[in-house]
């Protein structure tokens, strides 16, 4: 499947149209890259999964505001992923932890955007990167189904803190017992590290 994304990346119009070429560009890899914060290069469009660090992805998604920051206040994707992973039956805990991963890399769009006919390219750039990091992890891809439900659930508990002047989501069922915080991004960034050790042992 990745092989096949990444073929058809390859062809795609986003490299032709949007990637400009710098002097220290590797020309065996497929478009450009982006800088990590542990000063490494990630090419979203040719990820590997020897580039994978935890520590990148710990960082960068506790510096990303959920909902596009439209929250009584900040709320970051590792928050969010740290707690669905207390949420969910044991053996899908690693991979609630890491779920939202490729967002390290990829960033995220409003669901009304992603979801549209128009960002099919940026989903299959999505799930190329979230492949090689469920690799990276030893799990399975695409997403689990016990994974996604919990996912939609947690909304609720989440849009009736952050969201107080919505109702959208109040006929999602809500999971028991979760307590959506805030913290700020270098706590919660080892909050979510050493979860990550925990469940990998």
């Amino acid at each position: 499947m990745l092989k096949t994304l990444q073929a058809q990346i390859k062809q795609s119009q986003i490299n032709e149209a949007t990637l400009v070429a710098r002097s220290e560009d590797d020309p065996n890899r497929i478009g450009d890259f982006i800088s990590t914060f542990s000063g490494g290069r990630w090419y979203p469009l040719d990820p590997r999964v020897e580039e994978v660090h935890i520590e990148d992805i710990a960082h960068s998604l506790s510096m990303l505001c959920r909902y596009n920051g439209h929250c009584k206040y900040f709320y970051s994707v590792a928050e969010h992923c740290w707690l669905l992973s207390y949420a969910v039956p044991e053996p899908f805990r690693l991979e609630a932890l890491i779920h939202d991963a490729s967002e390290a890399y990829t960033s995220d769009i409003p669901r009304p955007f992603k979801y549209s006919d128009s960002m099919s390219a940026f989903r299959d750039v999505e799930d190329l990167n979230a492949g090689v990091i469920y690799e990276f992890m030893g799990l399975d891809y695409p997403e689990s189904p016990i994974v996604k439900e919990f996912d939609k659930r947690i909304v609720r508990n989440e849009g009736e803190v952050l969201l107080p002047h919505c109702t959208w989501f109040s006929g999602l069922e809500r999971i028991p017992d979760i307590e959506i915080t805030g913290f700020a991004p270098p706590e919660m960034e080892q909050l979510y590290l050493n979860r990550y050790y925990e469940l990998k042992k």
